[in-house]
């Protein structure tokens, strides 16, 4: 006898198009409640999405619930103005804002401020604004009051190789009115700039009346500075260091 087989070849391009533009959405800029939604839907979208046996109406649905929560996304309060500036509350909101800079948002025009003093012992923080073109990189190209908080114990252990570290990593826009105390920052990459405040500031980043109060800042591989690790043509003005041990490569 003879045997025939069909075989129906489900159409995912209209999930993956959700799914990626899901992906691309910064989760700082939106509520925590409708963030989560889209989230939750984001997931399923993606077991649906590798999920061979899926039929089509599981895609239908998994892509309509997807476009869905993105369209039901609900906008924090702040828009970024200088009037109504994004705002840093807590630990999981300067966490949040640094992975946001370092997915590719520069805040280049919006304002930031920090509404007090943080504490982020027990972390392994992340720089804001880690960049890879030291000399060229936008880093954090927004405007950023610290109100006169203070951000403490700040440790930085990385290896990556020609970045830079600091609270910040890379400055291309404003940071005024903040300080760092007790920063430790161990960069064994390789043609690093690390600083305790900042790796790099680049051409037109601007710092003012910032300081820096025990720093302990080692660089195994280029330069290691207690305030800014090196600057491209930035300005730093009524800013100071003190009680600070550094060692370059």
């Amino acid at each position: 006898g003879s045997y025939s087989f069909s075989s129906t070849v489900v159409n995912k391009a209209g999930l993956e198009e959700a799914i990626n533009n899901a992906s691309d959405i910064n989760e700082f800029f939106y509520t925590a409640d409708s963030y989560q939604d889209l989230k939750e839907a984001l997931e399923k979208a993606q077991e649906v999405q590798n999920n061979k046996d899926a039929t089509a109406e599981q895609v239908q649905q998994a892509t309509d619930l997807l476009n869905s929560a993105i369209e039901n996304l609900v906008p924090i309060a702040q828009d970024g103005s200088e009037s109504n500036p994004y705002q840093i509350n807590d630990i999981d909101d300067i966490t949040l804002f640094a992975n946001t800079v370092n997915s590719g948002s520069s805040f280049e025009g919006k304002y930031v401020e920090l509404t007090t003093d943080l504490d982020l012992s027990g972390m392994d923080w992340m720089p804001i604004g880690t960049e890879s073109s030291m000399t060229t990189g936008d880093g954090f190209a927004g405007v950023f009051n610290g109100n006169g908080h203070v951000i403490s114990n700040v440790n930085i252990t990385d290896s990556s190789e020609y970045a830079t570290f600091g609270l910040f990593g890379t400055i291309s826009g404003t940071v005024r009115n903040l300080g760092v105390e007790n920063v430790t920052v161990n960069s064994g990459s390789v043609d690093c700039r690390s600083g305790g405040f900042a790796g790099t500031l680049t051409t037109g980043g601007f710092i003012d009346n910032c300081y820096v109060v025990k720093a302990n800042v080692t660089a195994t591989s280029r330069v290691a500075a207690g305030f800014v690790g090196q600057s491209y043509n930035g300005t730093i003005q009524n800013s100071y260091v003190k009680d600070v041990v550094t060692s370059g490569g």
